[in-house]
């Protein structure tokens, strides 16, 4: 989560927190963006492609990776739009966090 929210991002909208509690914040946010881009992922793929994608899961990061670019031409559109939702769901509950 380092660069993207980081602790001056989160103040800059108006979050004010603890080391601590900053480190519970970026899990979570790599937690359920992790979640979010999978979820979309799957629903580009068609059966042979999810298929593929399965046989995968234990596979290396890197061989991970590589499939995922080759067969998830708009992957970077994916990623880019997940990360814009789950920016905006913190910045418009700032006040709860």
């Amino acid at each position: 989560m380092d660069g993207l929210l980081d602790k001056n991002f989160l103040a800059d909208i108006g979050i004010n927190i603890d080391d601590r509690t900053y480190d519970a914040l970026s899990k979570h946010y790599e937690e359920t963006l992790n979640n979010r881009i999978i979820e979309a992922i799957t629903e580009e793929l068609d059966e042979h492609q999810l298929a593929e994608l399965s046989n995968l899961k234990n596979a290396d990061e890197q061989s991970l990776r590589k499939w995922l670019i080759m067969n998830v031409p708009q992957l970077d559109e994916i990623i880019e739009g997940e990360v814009a939702v789950l920016m905006g769901d913190i910045a418009e509950n700032a006040e709860t966090i």
